[in-house]
């Protein structure tokens, strides 16, 4: 469901972006090796000059390089760690229940999904 979903989101000519605290070599092997790097606009993993998240350093970068907005990003995680960067960036965070943790571990998302299509319904919903 995940692959059908990131070409559905790059059908409709969205910007899609990887931010990971895994070193950015590695976060760009498992991305190549489980999607295929040709899925998103940018994958970035941990850099020696930005802060690991939940601090916001990452999620400027990719702003600046899309030339984006925050109010126009949907933040996907799987982690607290990803609720609060995405509240810290001023993003719309959207919580998964098929990641790293139980969704009763998940705090301060927007909203909750438990299919990555359903990302698919909130996008339509916030047209």
């Amino acid at each position: 469901y995940i692959i059908d979903t990131l070409k559905a989101l790059k059908d409709e000519h969205l910007k899609l972006a990887v931010l990971s605290n895994k070193p950015h070599e590695d976060t760009l092997r498992v991305i190549e090796y489980y999607f295929g790097l040709d899925k998103f606009d940018i994958v970035m993993g941990k850099k020696p000059y930005n802060r690991s998240k939940p601090e916001i350093d990452g999620c400027l970068e990719i702003l600046n390089a899309l030339n984006i907005k925050p109010e126009e990003v949907l933040y996907v995680g799987d982690t607290d760690i990803d609720m609060q960067t995405a509240q810290n960036a001023k993003f719309t965070a959207v919580a998964v229940t098929w990641g790293f943790r139980l969704a009763s571990e998940l705090h301060g998302y927007h909203y909750i999904i438990d299919n990555p299509k359903d990302l698919l319904k909130i996008i339509e919903e916030l047209k």
